[in-house]
């Protein structure tokens, strides 16, 4: 067997174990014997009960798999540019999409690193190596310390961005029996939580968000297919209250007469619903006579590039596109992020920035919010 079909068979099995993993979850554990690990007593004198529990731990990233996979549809123009690189040895088209093959393991990220400036998208197989002793938490809050772990290899199927020999922190679902790792599920990397500061570029106004007040007596003036047609269909969103609330609460009887007006269509104790033609709020208060009556706003959202005028109370919040330019010592998966701001600001201009994020191996996977600090 040559290397290519080395390769495609070895990816072709972890494709595969990866899936059962998935499957079955918790009710299947990928094999994970330490060869290493002691005799202990007779297991024909001692019963050793299985555990299962949650496993955080710092693992060492060993070497990867000498190939990438690319789930792209890659074009020969792409290919042959893959190709001209000296660290590669060839691309193969298979079911599990394109296998890059890498001369040497220890190419491997920076064969993912050119692929990307290329803008192809891969993921690689890296090894991990456990430590010795690792604590697993079980579901009733014992902590039981296992050891001989040594001899437990993990592979995971990720973004080669982490450089071999690289300690990182990794979690996983660990199958206990007696004070050894038998066996494992949903193992990876074990993302931080982390609040930071950078800086950010305005590239676009993706829309302005306008909150219009509409008072009750003019919430039948609100032509809503008009500012579909101008804004968009799904940009406009008109909450109409063709209602009022009553206090003190109305008793069975003045409920009874209440409901024979020709301008109410339901009535409840504390409240009644308005005929939507119906906005003249005097005879209201003068049939409501004792009672305090509250008449609701109506609320207009709009959302749009347009200019928007109306003849009511607003609040416009602006929600502009960035490109993030720095933040700290850590790499993002993107930059283009958007960001609501209650003033508007200017293409092009340069920004303050805080943001709370999800991080793994040092890149941001993920942004949880985003804050405006100043402005420049």
């Amino acid at each position: 067997m040559d290397k290519k079909q080395m390769i495609l068979a070895g990816f072709a099995i972890f494709t595969v174990g990866l899936f059962l993993l998935e499957s079955f979850s918790l009710g299947f554990f990928r094999t994970g014997v330490n060869p290493f690990q002691g005799g202990g007593a007779d297991p024909g004198t001692q019963v050793v009960t299985t555990e299962r529990g949650i496993a955080e731990f710092d693992a060492v990233l060993n070497y990867y798999e000498s190939y990438l996979i690319s789930n792209e549809s890659l074009t020969a123009e792409k290919i042959n540019k893959i190709k001209e690189n000296n660290m590669v040895l060839d691309v193969t088209n298979s079911q599990q999409g394109y296998i890059v093959e890498v001369k040497n393991k220890e190419d491997v990220p920076n064969v993912y690193t050119y692929l990307k400036e290329n803008n192809v998208s891969a993921k690689g197989v890296a090894n991990f190596v456990l430590p010795s002793n690792i604590e697993v938490k079980l579901a009733d809050g014992r902590v039981i310390e296992t050891s001989g772990n040594e001899g437990i290899l993990i592979r995971l199927d990720l973004e080669p961005t982490i450089q071999p020999g690289s300690k990182v922190k990794m979690q996983m679902i660990a199958q206990v029996q007696g004070q050894a790792i038998t066996g494992y599920a949903q193992a990876g990397l074990a993302p931080t939580f982390i609040s930071i500061n950078g800086t950010a570029t305005i590239t676009e106004l993706a829309n302005s968000n306008v909150k219009a007040t509409v008072p009750w007596e003019e919430r039948d003036k609100i032509d809503v297919l008009k500012l579909e047609k101008d804004h968009g269909n799904n940009s406009v969103v008109y909450t109409r209250r063709d209602s009022i609330v009553i206090m003190p609460n109305l008793n069975l009887d003045q409920m009874k007469e209440k409901k024979k007006l020709t301008y109410i269509t339901f009535i409840s104790e504390n409240s009644a619903a308005i005929n939507k033609s119906f906005n003249d709020k005097e005879i209201i208060k003068k049939d409501f006579e004792g009672f305090n009556v509250t008449f609701p706003d109506s609320i207009l959202t709009i959302s749009t590039n347009k200019p928007v005028e109306l003849p009511y109370r607003s609040e416009t919040t602006y929600t502009y596109k960035l490109r993030i330019n720095e933040i700290e010592n850590y790499t993002l998966d993107h930059n283009d992020i958007e960001l609501v701001f209650d003033k508007k600001h200017e293409i092009g201009e340069n920004i303050s920035i805080s943001l709370d994020a999800e991080v793994v191996s040092g890149a941001i996977k993920n942004i949880l919010s985003i804050r405006l600090t100043n402005s420049s």
